[in-house]
């Protein structure tokens, strides 16, 4: 049997594929984010928003994402701009999908703590 390039075998041996060099990975540009976004690198000739809101008091996210783009944060914000991004971290619930099932039973309209209520009268 004729081994082939994986993209050969399924594309053809005239096709050539080339990767995208010009790119940001969501996960690695999740780190840059709270810096990036206030105009960092370029800090002169006039004084940037980094120099005013960075860095900044708390973010606010679900835990979901803590190690996946938080903690990307920290360690880029560290080693960017000699400062840890934020000093609080605060972590909302998150609706799980058996209390979401539980609200569309009801309806579109129905109060979220009416919907948490419910789940738990459920199980």
């Amino acid at each position: 049997m004729k081994s082939c390039v994986p993209h050969a075998c399924r594309h053809g041996n005239d096709v050539v594929l080339r990767q995208e060099q010009d790119v940001l990975d969501t996960w690695f540009s999740s780190g840059l984010w709270p810096f990036s976004t206030l105009g960092w690198p370029q800090t002169e000739p006039r004084p940037s928003d980094l120099a005013r809101f960075y860095p900044t008091t708390i973010l606010e996210t679900g835990h979901d994402i803590l190690f996946f783009w938080v903690a990307r944060m920290v360690m880029m914000g560290i080693e960017c701009t000699g400062q840890v991004p934020f000093s609080t971290i605060y972590l909302h619930g998150l609706v799980i999908a058996l209390r979401l099932a539980v609200c569309q039973r009801t309806g579109p309209l129905t109060k979220i703590a009416h919907c948490i209520s419910g789940a738990r009268a459920a199980s």
